[in-house]
């Protein structure tokens, strides 16, 4: 057994979230998100990996930052700090294309880099025999101060990690509450044709596999777009929103209203606090609805989201 896997194992889940492993699943067959995580709104994305995992390329600092889809490591690579984030499940479909097979694994599974824009970083990730891939992505917190090999080789660590972890039945689940939003399809809170409408768009709902986030509309910013996510952090930034935002009331809910524009995208950024965050001592949920549309379309991404907060917000669950 390699160091690496050795680590994985014994640690088990490193961010310290108590919960239950994945009941055990049949060996053999199709390596499918179902056999590998059972139900993938509950994971606990630390439970992915452990301290030792990263070992061969730098120290990495615990416990780390959970979230609802993914568990965030920092890494010492010498002086330099590298972020980590593992376990976002993800439709294969929605991965850039170009992707490179690094290593073929049993049951139709892969590990394989996926092609990224962002500079002074890496994602690698396990592809599943049913079109899910769960990513690993290495991001250097300044950019040009770690070798992209290195960061490719913590991914890489990452997404086999990833696998093993999920081969030998160790992958774990959290209990939420039950008025979380981990509880909650993001789908669920619009009806599709509305959107659609309001938009001016004929495409498809993307929803995530796990289903804490969901979009309406293609992305790339050549049509009008709406995202709702379910952000975990201890304040309103980390759904992107500056402070003094300016709070209104919507849907029933106080909501930070922040708008924003790049010169041919214009986008508003509708966030509601929820509940505490049980699996992360100190942080809040969010519902976060994001609407972007080309400035050349002529209107005003805050109206819309307006509107639609107004239909979404009263179906989150109560508060506490």
């Amino acid at each position: 057994m390699s160091l690496l896997v050795a680590g994985l194992v014994v640690t088990g889940c490193s961010a310290g979230v108590s919960g239950t492993p994945a009941s055990r699943q049949d060996t053999t067959g199709p390596f499918t998100a179902q056999r590998a995580f059972g139900d993938p709104r509950t994971v606990d994305p630390c439970s992915l990996t452990g301290p030792f995992a990263f070992q061969e390329h730098g120290q990495a600092q615990m416990p780390a930052k959970v979230t609802m889809d993914e568990c965030h490591v920092t890494v010492l690579v010498g002086e330099e700090k590298v972020t980590v984030e593992l376990g976002l499940l993800r439709h294969v479909d929605t991965l850039p294309s170009g992707q490179r097979e690094l290593r073929a694994l049993p049951g139709n599974a892969a590990i394989v880099e996926v092609p990224t824009q962002v500079t002074g970083s890496c994602v690698v990730a396990l592809r599943l025999a049913d079109d899910i891939a769960v990513s690993a992505t290495a991001e250097a917190e300044l950019v040009d101060t770690v070798p992209s090999t290195t960061l490719c080789a913590l991914a890489r660590s990452g997404a086999e990690g990833i696998a093993e972890v999920a081969r030998t039945n160790r992958v774990r689940h959290w209990e939420p509450p039950h008025n979380s939003l981990a509880r909650q399809s993001a789908c669920g809170l619009l009806p599709a044709d509305d959107v659609a409408s309001l938009l001016g768009i004929t495409e498809r709902v993307s929803l995530y596999p796990a289903e804490h986030q969901c979009r309406w509309g293609r992305s790339g910013g050549a049509s009008a777009t709406v995202k709702v996510d379910f952000p975990v952090g201890a304040d309103e930034g980390v759904a992107g929103v500056p402070g003094g935002t300016p709070v209104e009331e919507l849907g029933g809910r106080p909501t930070w209203v922040s708008q924003a524009g790049t010169g041919d995208i214009d986008t508003c950024t509708l966030v509601t606090r929820h509940i505490a965050f049980a699996p992360q001592r100190g942080e809040v949920e969010f519902a976060a609805l994001r609407v972007a549309v080309p400035t050349s379309e002529g209107k005003d991404p805050c109206a819309i989201g307006r509107q639609l907060t107004d239909y979404a917000w009263p179906r989150l669950p109560a508060g506490d």
